[in-house]
């Protein structure tokens, strides 16, 4: 409860008011259950739309992921991952498929070389025969 008092000093009197503290505050109680709903839902809506973003951000890293577990299991030489986007992702994906380009280059250089080394090592056995 409630309570004020004030004289009235020229009659002489008290007045007195009472309110109950339940009728005082229930505004306030109002106020706060709304702020709790208002939070739960945009709590989820924030939640939700993060989710769906990072979905959507990661999901060229998801798909390069199983395009290198399918080329992992096949026995075909590697191929180049389709650059989706050209955004960080893709710079990612574009560094991968340039290291692919450089180490088929440095395979195919050094096929030739062992190439070279059996023909020279086949050269110099008939030779001195």
């Amino acid at each position: 409860m409630l309570v004020s008092v004030k004289q009235v000093p020229i009659a002489g009197w008290y007045t007195s008011v009472i309110l109950p503290t339940a009728e005082a505050f229930a505004s306030i109680n109002v106020l706060q259950q709304r702020m709790l709903l208002a939070t739960l839902f945009l709590s989820l809506l924030a939640g939700g739309l993060t989710w769906w973003m990072l979905r959507r951000e990661l999901s060229p890293l998801l798909d390069a992921a199983k395009a290198l577990t399918t080329q992992s299991e096949s026995k075909q030489p590697p191929q180049a991952l389709p650059i989706a986007r050209q955004d960080e992702i893709g710079d990612l994906i574009g560094g991968f498929n340039h290291l692919l380009e450089t180490l088929g280059q440095r395979e195919a250089a050094l096929k030739r070389a062992n190439c070279a080394c059996a023909r020279l090592s086949r050269t110099s056995r008939n030779a001195s025969r």
